[in-house]
């Protein structure tokens, strides 16, 4: 029985240092992700007549980006996953930031410029 809950324990042990990198991988990329969209958001708002038409800009060559990445030749099904769900995430991302620009217009009585 010993021996036995020395595994598991060693097991509880790694699945809690594995758990406690993976949310602070996870809060890495949150704030990451929030310090980005406050940047784009006050780089489109230095121009608040075009600031659907900059984050658009932004939008689309990120799209691009993405779209050119390589597929690495010996990992290519995973590869072409992570890529897709890349684009998709940089989709959502860019989706999140018109909103915000979109619900500040409508607070200040505004309306888009697109």
């Amino acid at each position: 029985m010993v021996a036995g809950s020395s595994k598991n324990s060693d097991v509880e042990r790694s699945l809690g240092q594995f758990e406690l990198h993976f949310n602070e991988q996870r809060a890495d990329l949150t704030v990451f992700r929030v310090a980005l969209q406050l940047l784009m958001l006050r780089i489109a708002g230095r121009q608040q007549d075009r600031a659907e038409e900059i984050i658009d800009t932004m939008k689309r060559e990120t799209l691009a980006a993405l779209q050119r990445m390589p597929i690495a030749q010996d990992q290519q099904q995973g590869s072409q996953r992570a890529k897709e769900l890349a684009i998709m995430r940089g989709e959502l991302f860019f989706q999140d930031l018109e909103d915000t620009v979109s619900q500040v217009r409508n607070k200040l009585g505004q309306s888009g410029a697109n």
